[in-house]
């Protein structure tokens, strides 16, 4: 629930906390069990974060309004010393509470470590209670890129690309190359315009890393993970896959910078035929009939059947910079 429930006067959207769930002592989920509600914890979720990073008081933020929610989490809109921030924090009611939680610790660590320019910056966490957790990040004032893109009916010719299109499409090839070139690499899993957060002044940035992963010799990542539109064909099938996952993410997403639409939405099919048909390779996304050329060209080296054969995001991002450098000089 919002501030506003009448079980939580105060408007504090940090309480009260009636969920009983046990914080993972790692990040491993074999650390992560639901105890009873008269358990004693061992653990602290202080225990599974990383020292370093600021723990902010919850007394100290002033909450202005819900800038978005989902089945396990809810991001507001606060500022903290005067600065305008992202409070993101479980939903009252979210759905696979102790996944959800963990996912947080997850991502508050990843963030933490990672600190780059494309990527969502973290500026603390809130711990209220033992067992929950909330991540303090910067604002982005235009929202997702999807809702960006909703906003906006940019040309989808090359004047578009050689203004916003084309900057966005960069900042996220160039996040996606902090992670991918990372030892070892970091796959985020779940690329799309809903997960690229926008700024008036500082582009656009990768966010939502709560389904990210570190690629080991010892890990096999085989769960479908994202959304389906989205996820590359080695994914759906459940074959080993790697960082190239994203890139065929990248190049679903150029679809989106282009169409300003979902991926697919010309299409009548069912959810499940449009899985089937990526799957075997018999569908991508379309594009508009005047997208440049180069832009095409691009996103269906992105989206090829073979992994190998998709550049990498070093790569991508040397070619989004000859391609924008042709749009400049036309």
């Amino acid at each position: 629930a919002t501030g506003g429930s009448s079980s939580n006067p105060n408007n504090n959207p940090f309480g009260p906390f009636t969920n009983d769930k046990d914080a993972p002592a790692t990040l491993g989920k074999s650390y992560f069990h639901t105890g009873t509600p008269n358990r004693t914890s061992t653990v602290s979720i202080s225990d599974a974060l990383n020292p370093a990073i600021p723990m902010l008081e919850a007394d100290d933020m002033v909450y202005t309004r819900v800038l978005g929610r989902g089945a396990k989490g809810v991001v507001w809109l606060a500022t903290y010393a005067g600065q305008a921030c992202a409070v993101k924090k479980l939903a009252d009611l979210a759905a696979d509470a102790d996944d959800a939680l963990r996912n947080l610790i997850v991502e508050s660590n990843l963030l933490f470590r990672l600190q780059h320019p494309r990527i969502i910056g973290l500026l603390g966490v809130v711990v209220p209670t033992s067992d929950d957790i909330a991540l303090v990040m910067e604002f982005m004032d235009k929202g997702d890129l999807f809702e960006c893109l909703q906003r906006t009916k940019q040309p989808t010719n090359a004047v578009g690309w050689a203004g916003d299109k084309g900057t966005y499409a960069l900042h996220v090839a160039e996040g996606l190359a902090s992670l991918h070139t990372r030892s070892p690499p970091i796959i985020h899993r779940d690329i799309k315009a809903r997960n690229v957060l926008v700024d008036s002044a500082k582009g656009a940035k990768i966010c939502d890393f709560g389904e990210s992963r570190t690629r080991t010799f010892e890990e096999t990542m085989t769960s479908n993970v994202g959304t389906a539109r989205w996820i590359a064909p080695e994914v759906l099938i459940n074959e080993d896959y790697s960082e190239k996952a994203d890139i065929y993410s990248f190049g679903v997403l150029l679809s989106e910078l282009d169409t300003h639409a979902i991926p697919y939405s010309d299409s009548t099919l069912e959810e499940r035929q449009i899985m089937q048909l990526v799957a075997v390779n018999r569908l991508r996304p379309t594009f508009s009939p005047d997208c440049p050329e180069q832009i095409q060209h691009l996103a269906r080296a992105c989206m090829q059947a073979d992994p190998m054969l998709r550049p990498d995001a070093t790569r991508l991002v040397r070619t989004i910079m000859t391609i924008l450098g042709s749009f400049v000089t036309l």
